[in-house]
């Protein structure tokens, strides 16, 4: 097994035994070591851990370990989640980090997503956070959807 597997599992292992509080405290400063452990945290089946990536997407001081950890949530989805992400749409300055936000909830089921991308598409400060949820709009073959953008369309 290799020195960087051990490591994964030993953070992982961490998890289980100690808690999802636990993994990112073991974490090192490898940035692909701390998406693993986001990845384990993400695998755990309690409401504890989607806190824990609540927390990491908003103060972690790695923008590319904030967007694991959303889009891990956006694969959890709830409507905690769904909440969440409209919130960190409005006080987010990272561009990227806004984007993976975008593709998390169009992860989402559509009774969450297709909303939030609809009021996303039409009133979003930024014109690329727009064309990026009329793309995943796009993507639903909900008909909320389909009358969303043809109201884009006619610049309604």
């Amino acid at each position: 097994m290799s020195t960087k597997s051990t490591l994964v599992l030993t953070v992982m292992l961490a998890g289980v035994l100690l808690g999802p509080q636990a993994v990112m405290a073991q974490a090192t400063a490898d940035v692909e070591l701390q998406k693993q452990a986001v990845f384990a945290l993400a695998q755990q089946d309690n409401a504890q851990s989607v806190s824990v990536l609540v927390d990491l997407a908003q103060t972690h001081a790695n923008p590319e370990v904030r967007k694991q950890a959303i889009f891990w949530l956006g694969q959890k989805g709830g409507d905690e989640v769904a909440s969440f992400f409209e919130e960190i749409l409005a006080s987010e300055a990272d561009l990227d980090v806004q984007e993976q936000v975008v593709f998390a909830i169009s992860q989402l089921p559509d009774d969450e997503s297709v909303p939030l991308l609809i009021d996303l598409a039409k009133q979003h400060e930024n014109q690329e956070i727009r064309k990026k949820a009329v793309f995943w709009l796009g993507q639903t073959q909900d008909p909320r959807a389909a009358t969303a953008l043809l109201e884009i369309v006619k610049g309604q």
